[in-house]
């Protein structure tokens, strides 16, 4: 499997803070687990080096979590859901991520093929 982008851990990093406040880090290795990732696709570091790829992506989907008022970040490295939060958590996985976030003010839901149009604008 490869690693899911940012706009897709979205609702299962919400997910993860149901029962109150967790740790980032936390979210990062139950994710892992449940999708399944192998121990390659978990270590697989950045350009940087500083940062795993999926970590990096927990935490981005947090981040924009935390900007559209779903989630509050409570203390560093730590967040918990906002009563939105906990509506938008109750939504299927089946559901597309547009209709759950699509609209929040801010929040931009950027599919596939129009990340890859702007990335080959972008570096023309």
């Amino acid at each position: 499997m490869a690693i899911p982008d940012f706009q897709t851990l979205m609702l299962p990093v919400l997910r993860a803070s149901a029962n109150g406040e967790i740790k980032i880090s936390e979210v990062v290795g139950l994710l892992g687990k449940q999708l399944g990732l192998t121990e390659a696709e978990l270590s697989e570091l950045l350009p940087s080096g500083k940062q795993t790829t999926f970590a990096n992506r927990v935490n981005w989907a947090k981040s924009y979590l935390g900007k559209a008022g779903l989630v509050d970040l409570t203390r560093r490295g730590s967040f918990r859901h906002q009563r939105e939060g906990t509506r938008r958590a109750g939504f299927s996985a089946a559901v597309h991520q547009h209709q759950i976030f699509g609209d929040i003010p801010g929040v931009q839901i950027i599919s596939r093929s129009q990340r890859s149009t702007f990335w080959q604008r972008a570096h023309a």
